[in-house]
């Protein structure tokens, strides 16, 4: 109607403030940035932060789940900004890249199912990866901002459930961070940009993240936390090793790893410290300790924290898993 029109002329046209967060989760808690877009003009890559956070000619923000379970929680997509539905996609699996390989993704569908929004003054946004049949918007309708359009899953060419969020204007890709284009050698972060205030802060740059944490009976396996086989918090006492196990993003050379386990005493029978030798995208982590007996049933308590030199600030992550 003239009240959307309205919203639509006057919300782009002032050129930042206008992009309010495009996921409906706790960002740092439920969710986290993950990748960001590529400044660098040449085959490295550099975020808006003169950062690591990015690939080679990545071209928008993805905001990620800790896990491929967590999909099934419908985390919910967001428009960003009032707009009208230009194109849509449903249908596409989700985790067809890991199951079955590049090979098996059709031609021009990288990004999974997807919904895009133009707005006034040439500008548009673009949703991926969002999960089979969640897309609730349809081509000609229009949004407001906040309204839902579908929601974050595994579709198109992906190896990790994530909302490829992409901005542009006149068919240019924009850094909603960085719109007047690439850091300047401070690397300060920007003073203005497309986000709104609360998105802003809400996004904080973090760089790096420690997503899920938890507690199981032998050695964990990467896709099985992944698949959220240890979710259930639950290990049986005749379990031969107890291992605590983390998932971290955007790991370093020589940031440090602390892990520990407290009995249903309160009192720490494990722990340890596991210096990162590699830079990597995604570091899964465990330590264990081999049963002399059966463990005392009770309820555990797993304790983790991360930190990279230098920083005064480490994240850190508990969870809990009874044992009976």
């Amino acid at each position: 109607g003239l009240a959307l029109l309205a919203a639509l002329a006057a919300a782009p046209a002032a050129a930042e403030g206008w992009l309010g967060l495009p996921v409906d989760c706790r960002i740092g808690e439920t969710c986290w940035p993950l990748q960001y877009f590529d400044h660098d003009p040449g085959s490295a890559a550099l975020d808006y932060r003169c950062g690591g956070r990015a690939y080679d000619g990545h071209s928008g923000t993805d905001i990620g789940l800790g896990t491929e379970a967590q999909i099934a929680r419908d985390v919910p997509v967001l428009a960003a900004a009032a707009g009208r539905v230009r194109a849509v996609r449903d249908g596409e699996p989700d985790g067809l890249l890991i199951g079955s390989g590049r090979d098996a993704l059709p031609q021009g569908r990288d990004c999974g199912n997807a919904v895009v929004l133009v707005h006034e003054d040439g500008w548009e946004t673009q949703y991926c990866h969002m999960a089979r049949g969640s897309v609730a918007v349809r081509p000609g309708e229009d949004v407001a901002a906040g309204d839902r359009l579908g929601a974050i899953g595994l579709s198109g060419l992906t190896e990790f459930p994530h909302l490829h969020f992409a901005v542009r204007r006149n068919g240019a890709p924009v850094d909603p961070f960085r719109p007047e284009g690439a850091p300047q050698e401070s690397c300060a972060a920007p003073g203005e940009t497309l986000w709104t205030a609360a998105a802003e802060a809400a996004l904080a740059y973090s760089a790096l993240d420690l997503v899920a944490v938890g507690l199981a009976g032998g050695r964990p396996d990467y896709a099985a936390a992944k698949a959220g086989l240890y979710d259930a918090g639950e290990v049986a006492a005749s379990a031969p090793v107890l291992s605590a196990w983390a998932l971290a993003w955007n790991v370093k050379v020589g940031d440090r790893v602390r892990m520990r386990v407290l009995g249903p005493n309160g009192a720490a029978f494990l722990d340890e410290t596991v210096d990162i030798g590699r830079d990597r995208r995604h570091q899964f982590l465990f330590v264990g300790r081999r049963a002399k007996g059966p463990w005392p049933a009770g309820l555990y308590r797993v304790e983790t924290e991360i930190r990279r030199n230098g920083d005064a600030s480490p994240r850190r992550r508990k969870a809990t898993a009874r044992i009976r």
